[in-house]
């Protein structure tokens, strides 16, 4: 739906802008990562699949998942490693009471 928006100059109404809300939520061609909570809406364009699952655990956990990773990191590791570090801080934060 298209909503035009007005502002009042003198005794007239001018148009100054205009809203679509179908075309601000269409997606173009590719990978995405949508986030939705009350009120907000988050879209990250262009993510690698295989990062998906990491790029969502830090959007949610925030600075504990990425301090995780970050020290993760540090030692010798394989992708496998990270991707059960980042699990760890995800589950941990899920599972704690509100």
């Amino acid at each position: 739906m298209t909503e035009t928006f007005y502002r009042k100059r003198g005794r007239r109404y001018v148009p100054v802008a205009e809203y679509d809300d179908t075309f601000l939520s269409s997606l173009q061609l590719g990978n995405h990562l949508v986030q939705v909570k009350p009120g907000v809406r988050t879209v990250h364009f262009q993510i690698e699949p295989d990062n998906a699952a990491v790029l969502a655990a830090i959007k949610q956990c925030g600075d504990e998942a990425a301090t995780a990773l970050y020290e993760a990191i540090k030692k010798p590791h394989s992708a496998m490693d990270l991707f059960r570090v980042v699990e760890a801080v995800v589950l941990a934060k899920i599972k704690e009471p509100k």
